[in-house]
């Protein structure tokens, strides 16, 4: 989940080797804003709260079934922190399902 996170790594990367103060203060600025510091406690929350174990998630995705493998997309999403919603008008079903997912984001979000 963390490699999906290309802004983070690449002004990680971009840190270690800058030398002009004033790109480093910018990158430190922006590493400070998208909370880049936090993020691998964010990611182990995220990914815990989907029923991942602490083994679990230093596995290949690749490793996992199917299922898993939704859970893991899922987590993506909620570690990008979307700002906005989304509604369905489609059949009770689609509902259920909704519903359930909003139960499985709702789960983590109050994971410490």
């Amino acid at each position: 989940m963390l490699a999906a996170a290309s802004e983070r790594a690449a002004l990680l990367r971009e840190a270690e080797t800058a030398q002009d103060p004033h790109r480093i203060a910018d990158i430190q600025t922006r590493l400070a804003d998208i909370d880049a510091h936090s993020a691998p406690a964010r990611a182990a929350a995220i990914l815990s709260g989907l029923g991942f174990s602490a083994q679990d998630q230093l596995r290949a995705c690749s490793e996992f079934s199917g299922g898993w493998r939704m859970r893991v997309a899922l987590a993506a999403a909620l570690f990008a922190t979307p700002t906005c919603c989304c509604s369905t008008n489609r059949p009770t079903i689609s509902i259920s399902k909704a519903r359930c997912g909003l139960k499985i984001i709702s789960r983590t979000i109050r994971a410490p």
